[in-house]
């Protein structure tokens, strides 16, 4: 059952025009896109807007309207949306007042009304890359490093689960997270010198982790995404000639870190010449494939991959 979430008149700042249909193949929905993530028919991002970076929300069927109550960053907004405890759709997000300082909010895209700042986030540290389940949060520390890069002794990726304490689960800092179930999957960008990128699974049972993938010089992977028994993410060209971004997932086995056998979409996504180099954000609901990048945000009306 869908849970009808979104946005009242009292949000009324959508922008015309924005669901037009893009390239073949894909329907645009939204604009300077960041970090898309879907569950439940919801879809957010961040959007860049004038000089300052907002969360944007779509329901499938609906326009895309503005997060009320989230503020603005100097950066993009690291946003999930997933099973809240209650059973309905929350929102939990990354937002840095400055370059140096970010902390980890939650909130209820049906109120609009921001909770306060978790009681997980430092003054000392960087909080980064959030995502929820059924209120079990994980989240990167970075303490005092650069998201994603060297392990410090304070730094890592951390599991907050309902009724106990925060506990750091690997000495990695990741750089994006999702958890769906019992799964954790998180992109892990090593130290400078090497071109090695990394997707990573775990669970929040046991702290066994699994490598997924690996990225080398020609290609890296980036963006997981956990949706209906598997695990997707996305493998971008190192240099952006024309090369075409794929779309990989594999099934993933029940109360395990182990996967399947990989597979690779027939559909592939542009590349983008922009900071990233490509596409940076993918999520999946319930199948439906959507991609992010600083132009836009786009559903791929053809997944590629074969039913069921």
């Amino acid at each position: 059952m869908r849970h009808r979430v979104l946005l009242t008149a009292a949000v009324a700042a959508a922008s015309a025009g924005l669901c037009a249909p893009a390239a073949q193949a894909d329907t645009k929905i939204g604009e300077d896109g960041y970090f898309v993530h879907a569950w439940d028919g919801l879809i957010v991002w961040s959007q860049l807007v004038g000089d300052r970076h907002q969360i944007w929300a779509k329901e499938a069927d609906g326009e895309p309207l503005r997060i009320q109550g989230t503020g603005s960053s100097t950066g993009p907004m690291s946003v999930d949306v997933g099973r809240g405890a209650g059973g309905r759709p929350r929102l939990v997000y990354q937002r840095c007042p400055t370059f140096s300082r970010c902390d980890i909010y939650r909130i209820d895209p049906a109120t609009q009304v921001r909770e306060r700042k978790l009681g997980f986030s430092t003054k000392r540290d960087m909080e980064v890359a959030p995502s929820q389940w059924r209120g079990t949060y994980v989240f990167g520390r970075t303490a005092g490093a650069q998201a994603g890069r060297s392990p410090s002794k304070r730094g890592g990726m951390f599991v907050k689960r309902p009724g106990s304490s925060v506990r750091r689960w690997t000495s990695r800092i990741p750089t994006d997270t999702d958890i769906r179930g019992s799964h954790i999957a998180y992109a892990y960008l090593p130290a400078s010198g090497t071109d090695s990128t990394y997707i990573f699974l775990t669970t929040t049972t046991s702290r066994k982790t699994c490598r997924v993938a690996r990225g080398d010089s020609a290609a890296f992977v980036t963006e997981p995404t956990l949706d209906g028994g598997y695990v997707y993410w996305l493998v971008v060209p190192q240099k952006q000639d024309g090369d075409r971004v794929r779309i990989r997932r594999a099934a993933v086995k029940q109360g395990s870190c182990e996967i399947g056998d990989v597979e690779t979409s027939s559909t592939t996504v542009r590349g983008f010449e922009n900071e990233t180099g490509g596409p940076n954000g993918l999520a999946v609901d319930d199948g439906t494939i959507y991609v992010s990048n600083a132009d836009q945000v786009t559903r791929l009306d053809d997944p590629g991959f074969p039913a069921g």
